[in-house]
């Protein structure tokens, strides 16, 4: 069969797995696809926007796909949660049928081994919670761990059980951890902004796959600490450890495995080539206070990369002719609002928000406006649109 005259049935199962953006790229790449776009596609909006036909056109982009937006229905949001206030609600008894349990803010009482229920599969401690972690308080039944900012006590080894699979800490938290504490079985494992303790060889079981350290961790982080299969890898903004002797590059010190890797505002530890080869997606966050001012060599972001996401700022000191030709999505963010730019070739290029506000564009043009705001990006391509 010619992959051309596929049909839509299948055409609409294909792009069901693609973003936004792939599926316009999907959709343009065949005239018989783009003609019959009607029968197949779907571009999904927030139903907090406006209707498609009533869009101003100053915010509005490529006409042509208009009909294609669908604003998806605004789901009534259930809180799985059941709340707990006072220590007495958990002596009399939690129904079996409850999985879920939350602390309420206030919440900071001792809670007796083995009251939590065998049921509860996601704990969530409130903002006060701070008291000794010890055996037989979490129920092994528990797969998801989350503390308060306030928690920042003693955790005995083995008080937290080998059910669990993703373990977040609070603003606070920043207690010496021991090999066991965190127990095998984590794959996800979060800290706050306050951890800034060296990390010793075993602490950190080899089942972890996400790691994200807080805003103030600058750790000195030696060979073989991160565990092998790590494939996502965060660092928050005050991340900025030199090199330790004889290492000349992260990818000495960062498993082979990670393919995920976010840096921070004052993250200035660049050598050309420096990186590992797995990295696919590097992500530059910025400072409240001082935004991003780094220049990122272009030896720095390797052929491996396919998608770079920085800050609106990143573009004051870097230039997008600098940035490495492999590179084919840029994600500019600002303020939660992101613009998603693919790279169709040299001379064009793909700006995108989640809400298809956006359009084709020149990359002449396109590196003129980078450095500007997401919405004023918006509304400059869309001039040049409707000129």
């Amino acid at each position: 069969m010619d992959i051309l005259q596929v049909p839509h049935l299948i055409l609409k199962y294909i792009i069901s797995h693609l973003d936004t953006v792939d599926k316009i790229c999907f959709v343009i790449s065949s005239k018989r696809w783009y003609e019959e776009r009607s029968s197949y596609l779907t571009l999904p909006i927030d139903d907090m926007m406006r209707n498609p036909s009533d869009f101003n056109r100053c915010y509005i982009f490529m006409k042509s796909f208009l009909e294609q937006m669908h604003i998806t229905e605004r789901k009534k949001i259930i809180d799985p949660y059941y709340d707990i206030d006072q220590l007495s609600q958990l002596i009399k008894g939690i129904s079996n049928t409850v999985t879920h349990l939350r602390f309420g803010p206030n919440f900071n009482d001792i809670i007796p081994p083995n009251l939590i229920p065998n049921h509860i599969t996601h704990l969530h401690f409130g903002y006060d919670f701070n008291q000794e972690l010890k055996l037989n308080l979490i129920p092994s039944s528990c797969v998801f761990l989350q503390f308060g900012h306030e928690f920042n006590s003693k955790i005995q080894i083995g008080a937290i059980p080998e059910s669990v699979t993703k373990l977040i800490f609070g603003y606070d938290f920043n207690q010496k951890l021991q090999p066991g504490m965190i127990p095998i079985g984590v794959k996800y494992l979060k800290f706050g902004d306050h951890f800034v303790q060296g990390l010793e060889l075993g602490t950190l079981p080899q089942t972890i796959t996400h790691l994200e350290f807080g805003y103030f961790y600058n750790g000195f982080i030696k060979k073989n600490i991160l565990p092998s299969g790590l494939t996502h890898l965060t660092f928050g903004g005050y991340y900025n450890q030199s090199l330790p002797k004889g290492r000349e590059n992260l990818r000495d010190l960062i498993p082979s495995s990670t393919h995920t890797l976010e840096l921070g505002a004052y993250f200035n530890s660049f050598t050309t080539k420096s990186l590992l080869s797995t990295i696919k997606y590097l992500r530059f966050t910025e400072d409240n206070e001082m935004g991003y001012t780094k220049v990122v060599p272009k030896g720095f972001l390797l052929s491996s990369i396919d998608t770079l996401c920085v800050p609106t700022q990143f573009f004051q000191h870097n230039s997008l002719e600098t940035i490495s030709s492999h590179i084919k999505n840029i994600i500019i963010e600002k303020d939660g609002e992101a613009l998603h730019i693919r790279l169709l070739s040299k001379d064009y290029a793909l700006a995108l928000t989640k809400n298809v506000i956006g359009g084709f564009i020149s990359t002449k043009q396109l590196n003129q406006l980078v450095n500007a705001d997401i919405m004023t990006i918006v509304k400059k391509i869309n001039a040049k649109l409707f000129k």
